[in-house]
């Protein structure tokens, strides 16, 4: 009896360590997910595509961690053409039954760790990202495939008809095509750094525009960030001297301590008046500042 006690206590304590195993990867596995979940709450898609990444490496057919990695990358600072492929796939695997995983007959659960399946998102995201990459006609698919999909009340259901619209009206421009020559503004205005939305004063002779450089103080090079890693944008002027050169650019000094990103709109026709983007903690508003003698308010 002794052996058979023996036996039959080893044989226990293999089914527990077993049982212990099996739970300890599926915690793993929810810990992860829940992570992933809480990564694209904050808008921190380059980190929550990796968690995402992760996962559908121990599950590649898995359409509900396929559409997650595509919207992080999507969604993110300088990832969005890594996106399609996966937001393919999420699409092809999607359901065509009813939309939703065999478990969940109630609808699609983001949060659910045993979801499978896609949302109809996933059709407007691609049509999204087939349109960011010039392929109109597969864009326009996505887009009706997505809007026959979904109630008249859905939140991205008028973006995808303005989707349809601008696929409409880039063919028409590709139809006749300018001839035009672009040229980098060269290492004056340029930086090693991110420089984008430039505003041209309408006697060509001030260049205001978006910077994402480190300040020649240095004053920024802590502060950064946490979405895409680098420092918060900020507004920069150039002015051309008699020769028609552009001279070394001059942050503007009009951001705020904690407002975050401050970009470039527009700038009236008399150049005395900037509109500018504030970020205000995440409630972004459209804002002017007045050229004071030398100083913008």
């Amino acid at each position: 009896m002794k052996n058979g006690y023996a036996a039959l206590a080893l044989f226990g304590l293999s089914i527990l360590s077993t049982g212990l195993l099996a739970q300890g990867d599926h915690t793993s596995f929810n810990w992860k997910f829940e992570e992933g979940n809480k990564l694209m709450e904050e808008k921190l898609y380059n980190q929550s595509a990796e968690i995402w990444k992760e996962l559908l490496d121990t599950d590649p057919e898995n359409a509900n961690l396929n559409y997650k990695v595509g919207y992080s990358l999507f969604h993110s600072y300088n990832q969005k053409a890594k996106a399609l492929p996966f937001l393919e796939k999420a699409s092809q695997m999607r359901s065509a039954s009813n939309g939703y995983g065999s478990f969940n007959t109630a609808g699609y659960d983001p949060f659910d760790a045993k979801e499978r399946n896609a949302p109809p998102e996933v059709d407007y995201y691609l049509g999204r990202a087939y349109h960011l990459n010039n392929q109109f006609d597969k864009a326009d698919q996505m887009y009706q495939k997505f809007l026959d999909q979904v109630d008249t009340k859905h939140a991205l259901r008028e973006n995808a008809k303005r989707g349809i619209e601008q696929t409409a009206n880039a063919r028409e421009l590709q139809a006749a095509p300018l001839d035009y020559q672009v040229s980098n503004a060269g290492p004056v205005i340029n930086n090693d750094h991110p420089d984008f939305s430039p505003v041209l004063s309408v006697d060509g002779n001030a260049l205001f525009y978006t910077s994402r450089r480190i300040r020649p103080d240095s004053s920024n090079a802590s502060v950064i960030d946490p979405i895409a890693g680098i420092p918060y944008e900020n507004i920069y002027v150039s002015y051309k001297d008699r020769e028609g050169n552009w001279q070394q650019p001059e942050m503007l000094n009009i951001n705020p301590a904690g407002a975050g990103h401050l970009a470039s709109v527009n700038v009236a026709a008399d150049g005395q008046t900037l509109f500018i983007y504030r970020d205000d903690g995440g409630d972004g508003n459209i804002y002017e500042s007045k050229l004071v003698g030398e100083i913008w308010s």
